[in-house]
């Protein structure tokens, strides 16, 4: 069977690629209070204004009214998948998050633009775990955060 490959985020109203900066923020949905807010906290941490949404309509409600550069998409999330097709079809970058490899793989295909486990053990919380803005997530993967906004 052959797979169709991914769509492309395409900026929305010819407002060309949008870096994370202090003037949109990330929107992170996780049904888990706890590890969205450790998410949350540690992006306002780095001056990255960041919203959390626990529900589908909050996720579709903080996507509309703050139009988020990044969204960070728990796929354990109720009803996650209806949500992505929702938000890639109104053209938001999606970051999948989920430890099976099997869902990640699918995100990809669905038009993530990346798909990380949810173990990224602090990989965005402490600064022993980053240098530099380079961080290591659990499976050894490099990611890159942006400098802290300096205001």
């Amino acid at each position: 069977m052959a797979r169709k490959a991914a769509r492309r985020a395409v900026p929305r109203g010819g407002e060309g690629p949008a870096p994370l900066s202090a003037s949109r923020p990330v929107l992170v949905v996780s049904p888990e209070s706890s590890r969205a807010g450790e998410i949350v906290g540690a992006l306002q941490g780095r001056g990255i204004p960041s919203v959390q949404a626990s529900t589908p309509p909050q996720a579709v409600f903080w996507a509309r009214a703050s139009a988020p550069a990044l969204v960070l998409l728990d796929l354990d999330s109720p009803s996650a998948r209806l949500l992505l097709g929702e938000l890639r079809a109104e053209g938001r970058l999606l970051v999948a998050l989920n430890d099976d490899a099997d869902q990640r793989l699918w995100a990809l295909e669905a038009g993530c633009v990346d798909a990380l486990p949810h173990s990224l053990d602090g990989a965005f919380g402490t600064r022993a775990a980053c240098r530099d803005g380079r961080c290591r997530s659990a499976d050894g993967r490099s990611v890159r955060l942006p400098a802290p906004v300096e205001g």
